[in-house]
């Protein structure tokens, strides 16, 4: 009779073995890294734009105003 520990141990050695999956599991890692950067990037690019040119149509808005009073 075959001890259940031996073929639990046999399974692991051969599931640690294995390394199919081992790429598509660093890939996905590596595509989810730079996606998070992208969207933080971005964000941080469009915030900027818009208080830049919301900043410029104020002033616009401002001085047109006073210059019709």
């Amino acid at each position: 009779m075959m001890m259940p520990t031996t073929s639990l141990l046999f399974d692991l050695r051969r599931f640690y073995a294995d390394d199919a999956a081992t790429t598509a599991i660093e890939y996905s890692l590596i595509a989810g890294c730079i996606s998070i950067a992208i969207i933080v990037i971005a964000g941080q690019v469009g915030d900027s734009l818009v208080s830049h040119y919301y900043q410029r149509v104020v002033d616009a808005l401002v001085e047109a105003n006073t210059e019709g009073s």
